[in-house]
């Protein structure tokens, strides 16, 4: 029974694992953002040369993931004029947002080390259907968030917001903020649909893994 409750604890922190990791590799992927802004917030909703769409993603997951220091974008518009994209405000709440990366990548090891180290312990074959179970169960309150985000996606993510958040400075001006232009709704839309999706392919790699090994173990037996 304890390797039972173990080895359903390994699965647990592989699923939670394969759905963090999904989470800093979106952020780490300044071609999927480019891609998802130019199609949710195009050039003429937000003042943006739409040339610039991929400096700037560029230096949106550079500082997310800590490969830059500084977030700060600056082009040369038509006039000659140089632009810089980001207010103080914009910069200080993208500091918190780097902080929660920093944080997802170091949950994501954690979560790693744990599930690697009971599944080494207590995963065998008589417990495997443990493991399995505890690799899917957080499937349930994933697909909550899923059904509330088709029913009340904006009440999600302000809730979302207020519990990562010790401050408000992720309520920004859209007047003033190019940051929330070119983050509409539209586009954590896009990226809770894309990160679910890899994270399902994830838990079906592992599952058929898992089947397979049961499957020859099953035949080695007999």
């Amino acid at each position: 029974m304890i390797r039972r409750i173990l080895s359903f604890a390994a699965g647990l922190f592989w699923s939670a694992a394969a759905l963090l990791l999904t989470v800093y590799l979106l952020c780490a992927a300044p071609g999927v953002m480019t891609k998802a802004m130019r199609a949710v917030a195009p050039e003429a909703e937000t003042g943006l040369p739409d040339a610039e769409y991929p400096g700037v993603c560029g230096v949106i997951c550079g500082y997310l993931t800590g490969k830059t220091d500084t977030f700060q974008y600056a082009f040369t518009d038509d006039a000659g004029v140089e632009r810089l994209c980001f207010n103080s405000t914009e910069q200080l709440h993208m500091e918190d947002c780097r902080g929660l990366i920093a944080l997802d990548g170091t949950l994501c090891l954690i979560c790693v080390s744990a599930g690697l180290g009971l599944s080494l312990m207590c995963l065998r074959r008589k417990t495997l259907r443990a493991w399995r179970f505890g690799l899917l169960f957080p499937l349930l309150p994933v697909a909550a968030a899923v059904i509330w985000a088709a029913i009340d996606f904006t009440g999600l993510f302000f809730l979302f917001h207020r519990l990562a958040f010790t401050n408000e400075l992720w309520l920004l001006d859209w007047r003033t903020c190019l940051l929330i232009r070119l983050m509409p709704e539209e586009l954590f839309i896009f990226y809770g649909i894309a990160g679910v999706l890899m994270w399902f392919i994830l838990l079906a790699a592992a599952m058929l893994v898992t089947g397979k090994v049961r499957y020859r173990n099953e035949n080695s037996r007999a």
